[in-house]
Order: C-alpha cells, then sequence, then structure tokens
C-alpha cells in the first residue's frame, strides 16, 4: 500500500533541500519531488489551463479581500467557511 502522506520530517526534508542544496543555487522555476528535481505534468505546460488558473487565482483572491473587507463574496457559505467553487 502507497501512502500518499509524509511525516513533517520528511516534508520538512524537501524544503531544506530546496533551501540549502548548492546544486539549486541559482536556479528557479524548479518543481521538486523527493528531493529530486523533476519536469512537471504536462497540464502545467497548457496555455488554456495556465490562463484559466491565472484567472481563477485573481477571483478568488478579489473574493477573499473583499470578505476581509466586510463584503461576503458571491459563493461563500458562512456555515460551511469555504468558499463553493
Amino acid at each position: 500500500m502507497f501512502l500518499l502522506f509524509q511525516t513533517p520530517e520528511e516534508a520538512a526534508d524537501q524544503v531544506i533541500f530546496a533551501a540549502l542544496a548548492n546544486t539549486l543555487e541559482a536556479r528557479g522555476g524548479l518543481y521538486l519531488d523527493n528531493c529530486q528535481c523533476v519536469k512537471s505534468s504536462s497540464t502545467s505546460y497548457c496555455p488554456d489551463k495556465q490562463w484559466a488558473l491565472w484567472k481563477w487565482t485573481k477571483d478568488f483572491i478579489k473574493s477573499a479581500y473583499e470578505f476581509l473587507e466586510g463584503d461576503e463574496p458571491d459563493g461563500f457559505d458562512r456555515d460551511m467557511l469555504h468558499f463553493q467553487l
């Protein structure tokens, strides 16, 4: 059985690796998996999906900002305390 969860120590290993590894110095935009540089999924290279994610992110941030200002954005269910996407 393969578990998708890591211990906090295992999860921290990758963060520490990314911050301190000499092999990553002056390199950005890398995708790391278990402290190894890997290519991201083919979906991440799709311009339509990139644009859709950008639009969703902008809309979500705008909604969150409006909520913090006191106006509940469309789709917010106070009883469930989450956004309906």
